[in-house]
């Protein structure tokens, strides 16, 4: 086991497996207080970044089981309580980082959003079957009224049809009363003044012409 040389940069990428695996031997060595001697000898890596991987990570104490759901909604408490402050917010529970709680938040928030998606799309499925019914609806109305309205038109065409039928004098029956061959004398005209035919009265004409008057 070698120190790494001074004076070489830091990088911020990830630590690798064997990284991982080199920094819980040298602490398994050296301890768990002593980073600037464990940092020594891992290769480009500082005293603050091989603490926090371990700590964070790596150290034995941390609880990696899966949260259960009394864990769940006391991070939600607490998020709400203090906001994202996720060191206060570890304090709250047994063996779990920071970072955990912060990763563990995030994956509530993605399913919550989720959730809320999901139930946005089934409101949205039952307004738009709602407004479908609605439409059908509408249409059923509009062709009983278009239905009905036309029945009143057959209705009415038929029933005035029948009136004129009714009203349309008999030219037999007028026949029979003023026979062609027998000319209307004018001293006759009040007997003919006076005759009815059903909803008919014939009344002495001007000019030579009759005049039949409908009366209801």
């Amino acid at each position: 086991m070698s120190k790494r040389s001074s004076g070489r940069s830091h990088p911020r990428c990830s630590f690798t497996q064997d990284e991982d695996n080199f920094l819980v031997d040298l602490v398994a060595q050296f301890g768990d207080d002593n980073w600037n001697t464990i940092a020594s000898y891992m290769e480009s890596r500082n005293p603050r970044q091989c603490k926090d991987r371990y700590t964070s990570y790596l150290s034995p104490s941390i609880k990696n089981d899966p949260y259960s759901e009394e864990e769940d909604n006391l991070l939600k408490q607490k998020y709400e309580e203090l906001g994202p402050k996720w060191v206060r917010i570890s304090r709250f529970f047994h063996n779990r980082t920071d970072i955990s709680v912060k990763c563990r938040w995030a994956v509530l928030n993605r399913r919550d959003q989720k959730n809320k998606g999901k139930k946005l799309y089934k409101d949205i499925i039952s307004q738009n079957e709602v407004l479908t019914d609605q439409t059908n609806e509408i249409t059923e109305i509009k062709s009983h009224v278009e239905n009905t309205e036309s029945n009143d038109v057959i209705f009415h065409e038929k029933n005035e049809m029948r009136m004129n039928d009714e009203l349309e004098p008999n030219s037999s029956v007028i026949d029979m009363i003023f026979p062609a061959n027998d000319p209307i004398e004018s001293t006759n005209w009040d007997v003919y003044n006076s005759l009815s035919l059903g909803n008919l009265k014939l009344h002495q004409p001007i000019t030579g012409i009759y005049n039949l008057y409908s009366f209801d």
